[in-house]
C-alpha cells in the first residue's frame, strides 16, 4: 500500500509540475515577469522527482544574473535600440487604445511592456531610487 501511495504522489507532483511549466508558456505574451516565476515553480516541483529538473534549476540560479546583464548591456548602441523599441511599444499601445475592447486590453499590455523596457534599460530604475532617497 505504501508503494501505491508513493507512486501516486510522484505522478501527482509530475502532473502539477508539467501543468505549471505549460502555464508559464501560456503566460509568455503577458507583460511582466509572470511567466518566469511560474516556470521556476514548475521546475521546482519537477525537481522533487527528477534530477534533470534539479540540474536545470541549479543552472538557472548560477547563470540568471549573467542573462540579465546580457539583455540589459551597457553597449550604447544596444541601449539606444532598446529605448527605440520601448518608445515604439508605447506609441503602438497608445494607438491601440482607440480600437475595440480587445485591442484596448492589448494596448494596455503593450504600454506596460514599453514602459518597462524604458525604465529597466540603462539602469534607470536604480537612478529613480537614488533620486527618491535624496528627498
Amino acid at each position: 500500500m505504501d508503494v501505491v501511495r508513493r507512486k501516486s504522489k510522484q505522478i501527482l507532483l509530475d502532473i502539477l509540475g508539467v501543468l505549471l511549466v505549460f502555464c508559464s508558456l501560456l503566460l509568455l505574451p503577458v507583460p511582466g515577469p509572470g511567466a518566469f516565476p511560474v516556470f521556476i515553480a514548475g521546475m521546482s516541483v519537477l525537481s522533487i522527482n527528477h534530477h534533470w529538473a534539479r540540474r536545470m534549476l541549479i543552472s538557472i540560479r548560477k547563470n540568471g544574473k549573467a542573462v540579465v546583464q546580457k539583455i540589459f548591456t551597457t553597449n550604447p548602441k544596444v541601449m539606444f535600440l532598446i529605448d527605440i523599441l520601448g518608445f515604439t511599444f508605447l506609441i503602438l499601445g497608445i494607438l491601440a487604445l482607440f480600437g475595440s475592447s480587445y485591442i484596448k486590453i492589448a494596448g494596455i499590455s503593450i504600454i506596460i511592456v514599453g514602459f518597462s523596457m524604458i525604465i529597466y534599460n540603462r539602469q534607470r530604475y536604480k537612478n529613480l531610487n537614488t533620486f527618491k532617497s535624496k528627498d
